[in-house]
């Protein structure tokens, strides 16, 4: 959208810059280029971000792209959105992330519209996170409406094998503190009995110094 007056654009997409619309804001998370693709805010791993379009600077904005990455190669990945307004969601994935620039690269897997919430859970077998370790999920949230506030998640938590490690690891050093009390126990049942025995030699010698002290 631009101002046919001066040519400068409104960007639509969240992230991009430029009276052209022309570029990224990198310096606030957003990678990719506009020019082949978009613009991606770069999600972390098991943290929520949430974004308030509420700004009369944001009043053109109808679409924001994110981008995520797995940390884990042996835990699945999920996924969670929400908004305040509907959204058009659209979620692709491909083996790394310059596909996000280069058309035709991405697998799409997730298409929604008119929705408010999405969750979704991406199996790290199905997907081969660990013979891929640059696989790249993007998700293209559009046709919303100002104002608006989006929260969006990914992360992978602990399986079972996790939990069982956990325990393993639990019982293993709770045994190991038994077997260092009961050692310590041992040492100092034998150090009192040692000592017992001192005393009462003790005793039998003065005994036998003093008699008379025994009577």
């Amino acid at each position: 959208m631009c101002n046919p007056s001066n040519g400068k654009c409104f960007c639509t997409t969240k992230g991009i810059k430029g009276d052209r619309c022309h570029l990224c804001e990198v310096e606030n998370r957003y990678q990719g280029n506009p020019l082949k693709g978009t613009c991606y805010y770069t999600l972390l791993i098991d943290y929520q971000f949430t974004f308030s379009l509420s700004q009369e600077d944001d009043r053109y904005y109808t679409a924001i792209n994110f981008v995520a990455t797995p940390e884990e190669p042996n835990r699945d990945l999920d996924m969670f959105i929400n908004a305040s307004k509907n959204f058009n969601l659209n979620i692709t994935w491909a083996t790394s992330f310059t596909a996000g620039t280069q058309s035709g690269e991405e697998i799409p897997i997730i298409s929604r519209s008119n929705i408010k919430e999405f969750k979704e859970s991406f199996s790290n077998e199905n997907f081969d996170f660990r013979n891929n370790p640059n696989i790249t999920f993007f998700v293209y949230v559009s046709n919303f409406t100002w104002p608006i506030k989006i929260q969006i998640a990914f992360s992978q938590h602990s399986n079972f094998m996790d939990l069982v490690q956990f325990f393993v690891t639990f019982f293993s050093c709770f045994l190991s503190l038994l077997l260092v009390a009961a050692v310590v126990w041992k040492i100092k049942q034998s150090c009192w009995a040692s000592r017992r025995r001192e005393v009462g030699h003790t005793i039998n010698r003065y005994r036998r110094v003093c008699p008379w002290v025994a009577k």
